[in-house]
């Protein structure tokens, strides 16, 4: 009879770019009875200061290193894989990621994590959790949260990466069954229906929109950037020699970054039009040197573009005592 081996394992720090990590190390059994080295990740030096720390996070988790051989994940909640991927790959200062992600991916995922995903799965012990449970939560959130299709798409991506970061770093076991997000399912059909203006209505809504909006308005219209590219412009990004206007940042969540895409930092056309219309408000825009903002924030003194939700608002009056 072999005799059976009690371990207790042991705990050492690990040296990573993203901070110092306490490891725990112990041995598991393979199906063949071989016995090999196995670790995982407990948390940062920074959030558990100490090795006793460290040890009474393990004790917590009622992680048994003599557990049967079948046992192969360790009780750890949603809610501390979640935080674990925004310490790591949500950092603010994106530098030493190994994929570094734009200043607005970083915004759009920690907002989704906090906003949807914790309020839900947060307590969930990660091994637990069921791909149906998961897709009629998703449901849920298009029925009374009003979340579209394509929010949904990114929401379930999120938390693909979430699980996927859990398993690179070892805190759950690198196998298909231990990332319930692997079965579940989520249509990416649209169900935006967009709203198809006449002739007549782009007339009056141009006619409605004096000064930097009407030239903001028309810009978009004639070159077809994005509101974050169009935002980033300077006065030196218009090439009036050459007819084209120069892409090279973008401006989005209060930071500037690169254009979304390769294909974004390519220069478009200046129709002739824009230019005119572009030259019109360049002589009266208290911002007019080459350094300054095409669309400068006046409540900043120009100092930088006004925010896209800033943007938007309701010309409905602004229409009716015009024709008052």
């Amino acid at each position: 009879m072999v005799r059976k081996r009690n371990q207790h394992g042991s705990m050492r720090v690990l040296s990573r770019k993203s901070g110092d990590v306490f490891e725990y190390r112990y041995y598991k059994t393979r199906v063949d009875g071989k016995r090999i080295p196995a670790n995982f990740v407990v948390g940062s030096v920074t959030e558990l200061k100490t090795e006793t720390g460290a040890w009474a996070k393990v004790r917590k988790m009622n992680f048994n290193p003599n557990s049967s051989v079948t046992t192969t994940a360790k009780p750890i909640t949603f809610g501390e894989l979640a935080k674990d991927y925004i310490r790591v790959e949500l950092a603010i200062d994106q530098s030493n990621a190994a994929v570094p992600k734009a200043h607005s991916t970083v915004e759009t995922y920690r907002r989704y994590i906090n906003r949807h995903i914790l309020s839900r799965w947060e307590p969930m012990r990660a091994s637990e959790m069921e791909p149906i449970a998961i897709q009629s939560w998703l449901r849920d959130l298009r029925v009374h949260s009003n979340l579209s299709n394509s929010t949904l798409v990114k929401v379930r991506n999120v938390m693909v990466a979430i699980f996927k970061h859990a398993q690179r770093y070892g805190l759950l076991p690198r196998t298909q069954e231990a990332n319930p997000m692997v079965f579940v399912r989520q249509s990416s059909v649209s169900n935006y229906e967009p709203v198809v203006l006449t002739l007549a209505q782009c007339v009056d809504i141009l006619a409605n929109l004096t000064g930097m909006h009407r030239v903001l308005v028309l810009a978009d219209a004639a070159t077809g950037l994005r509101i974050s590219e169009i935002l980033a412009l300077r006065w030196s990004d218009i090439d009036v020699a050459h007819s084209c206007i120069r892409v090279t940042r973008a401006y989005v969540y209060g930071k500037f970054g690169p254009p979304k895409s390769r294909a974004s930092k390519k220069p478009v056309p200046l129709h002739p039009l824009l230019a005119e219309s572009l030259a019109a408000w360049r002589k009266e825009t208290p911002y007019p040197t080459n350094d300054d903002f095409v669309f400068p924030s006046f409540r900043l003194k120009g100092a930088k573009p006004p925010r896209a939700n800033m943007l938007v608002a309701d010309h409905s009056n602004l229409r009716h005592e015009n024709r008052g």
